[in-house]
């Protein structure tokens, strides 16, 4: 008897590698999947949200446009806020900081190194969030965060299906022109939106997901849609998959979803890779149960021993 329906994922291509680099844009969920790629791949080799969490498709595009030229600076939006700090309408509050100059380092900082891993990236993930979007109303420029200025500056605005694939398509064309063999995996966050209501969350997600659609069927030589708003909403579809608030992901869910990711993307030497350095990880931030100075010793010859192993067996990973 079966007790739940399950979702088609893609295939399993197995397209990933230790060699592998994967960039990651858009919502919360992108941050969390981000988390894991990094800890699955060497370091450097995963960029997640490196203009912080992004929410609709405008927002998300005009920071793959930033990422695709060679000399546009990440600085062109600062401001200074009701609040002190300096703040950019394109990034998140992870960039806020007290100077202007802080500010300025820290986007365009992150903006080169983001640039670096795009231009070698295997996997391109974008997760949209919401169709719903805020412009400055003196401007016109859309945000892609607001940082509590006045609600009185900004308007808002609901993106169709058709405005998103008409602005990504072109994005897509470039991306594989700057990248041949560029996988690009959209998916809709599965988070869910109660500001406007779950009926309009719903709608949001409905618009996201014909617009993704549309873009896949368009462009499959670019394009796949990975389905991880179904497995949450018809796979596991109770709230104990949910967090307290009954808006995020439980560990588990979010786990779960890890785990359909890499039997898609995966190739076995990775899967190997990857279980060797979680191994590892988990040495490293182990700490002993009473803290003299044998047990640390002890420890600390273990992590060097399994450090020397690792090291050896993936030695051309870094040369």
């Amino acid at each position: 008897m079966n007790w739940y329906t399950p979702v088609e994922t893609p295939a399993p291509e197995a397209f990933l590698s230790p060699r592998s680099h994967v960039m990651l844009l858009g919502s919360c969920f992108a941050d969390n999947m981000g988390e894991r790629f990094a800890q699955s791949l060497p370091e450097g080799h995963v960029s997640a949200n490196p203009f912080g969490v992004l929410y609709n498709p405008e927002s998300i595009a005009a920071a793959v446009e930033l990422l695709l030229s060679e000399t546009a600076r990440a600085d062109g939006a600062l401001f200074r806020g009701r609040d002190g700090l300096w703040h950019s309408w394109r990034h998140a509050g992870l960039f806020s900081a007290p100077t202007e100059e802080a500010c300025r380092e820290s986007v365009n900082t992150a903006l080169a190194e983001a640039r670096r891993v795009l231009r070698k990236a295997d996997l391109l993930c974008v997760t949209f969030g919401t169709s719903r979007l805020f412009r400055l109303r003196e401007t016109g420029m859309t945000v892609a965060n607001c940082h509590k200025e006045l609600a009185s500056d900004f308007d808002e605005e609901d993106l169709s299906s058709e405005q998103i694939v008409r602005r990504w398509l072109p994005l897509l064309a470039e991306l594989r022109r700057l990248r041949p063999t560029l996988r690009i995996a959209f998916t809709v966050s599965p988070y869910r939106y109660a500001k406007w209501g779950f009926h309009e969350s719903r709608l949001q997600k409905a618009r996201l997901l014909l617009a993704t659609d549309a873009l896949c069927r368009q462009m499959p030589e670019a394009a796949t849609y990975f389905p991880a708003y179904e497995i949450v909403e018809d796979e596991l579809r109770d709230y104990r998959f949910y967090a307290p608030d009954l808006i995020h992901l439980a560990p588990q869910t979010e786990e779960y979803i890890w785990q359909r990711v890499q039997q898609w993307a995966f190739s076995p030497q990775l899967s190997e890779y990857a279980a060797d350095k979680a191994r590892l990880l988990r040495l490293t931030a182990h700490r002993p149960l009473h803290a003299d100075a044998a047990a640390q010793a002890s420890l600390n010859e273990r992590k060097a021993k399994m450090e020397k192993e690792f090291e050896d067996k993936w030695r051309d990973l870094y040369i």
